[in-house]
């Protein structure tokens, strides 16, 4: 598969609508790579699919720079998809070790919403936890309003442990 601009890229993830069979113009594959055009940030793509559900050679969408400043040497953990099916709205989580905020600031998870398709570029600000140094893979455990039911699990790059974050209406 030949995709353009990007010197590496991550495990990537699904849409919901390849999860559940949807018709082969909904579903995509989420990646993150490297914007080789914009002074090799991680940059979130998509890849669609053809007529015979095979998947294309070229993005679909991107690149969607995923760091706040033109900082380089900033990495990307794989991501992760999550249909919230309480709220009806498919999630993206991806965490980054550094440049999370205009301002400065290290590392952080974001949350994309993909419910409509491709993220606008205004919406890469959607920080829901700091996490210093960027993590590893993150895993979301349950979809519920009660106290403690909602989980994020993840492995931090700053030190050899597992961290758990708990919050009601994860998204």
């Amino acid at each position: 598969m030949a995709i353009p601009a990007i010197t590496r890229f991550w495990k990537g993830d699904f849409n919901n609508a390849y999860y559940t069979g949807a018709a082969f113009g909904t579903a995509f594959l989420y990646v993150v790579g490297n914007d080789a055009a914009n002074r090799e940030r991680p940059a979130l793509y998509n890849i669609g699919f053809d007529d015979t559900f095979k998947l294309s050679a070229t993005p679909a969408n991107g690149p969607l720079t995923l760091s706040a400043r033109n900082t380089t040497g900033v990495t990307a953990a794989p991501l992760t998809e999550f249909y919230n099916s309480r709220l009806t709205r498919d999630f993206l989580f991806v965490a980054i070790n550094a440049a999370c905020q205009s301002g400065g600031g290290s590392g952080c998870i974001r949350s994309l919403d993909i419910t409509s398709g491709f993220p606008a570029a205004g919406s890469i600000n959607n920080v829901i936890l700091n996490a210093s140094g960027g993590t590893g893979t993150i895993t979301v455990d349950n979809n519920n309003v009660a106290a403690e039911a909602s989980r994020v699990y993840f492995t931090s790059q700053t030190g050899n442990n597992i961290v758990k974050a708990t919050q009601a209406a994860l998204q």
